[in-house]
């Protein structure tokens, strides 16, 4: 689960699709503007959560779901210990010991 901050108080929920080192591609049901800047906690299964701050690079209806909107984020600051909590994911994601796709990690 992804919990965005936009300016002061507006928190829009977010489920992930796919994540990397750089940013992150998620669902949401809000339209979002390119070049909008957020603060985030995104929740990486268990007890593994990230904060960071990224920037919209790109939104379109979602035509998978028939509502909503996939929106692409670029990572801008990784906050505190986050950085080393999405490192861990991420090489999890990629260890060859994880193969089907129930037992990969999500978020």
């Amino acid at each position: 689960m992804i919990e965005m901050r936009f300016g002061r108080e507006r928190w829009v929920h977010a489920r992930g699709l796919d994540i990397s080192a750089t940013g992150f591609r998620c669902r949401t049901m809000e339209p979002l503007d390119p070049g909008t800047s957020i603060f985030l906690l995104l929740s990486l299964g268990g007890d593994r959560e990230i904060t960071a701050d990224a920037v919209l690079i790109h939104t379109a209806p979602d035509d998978d779901e028939g509502s909503g909107y996939t929106a692409g984020f670029a990572f801008t600051t990784v906050h505190h210990d986050s950085q080393a909590i999405l490192d861990a994911f991420l090489s999890d994601l990629d260890s060859p010991d994880v193969s089907p796709a129930a037992d990969r990690p999500t978020f």
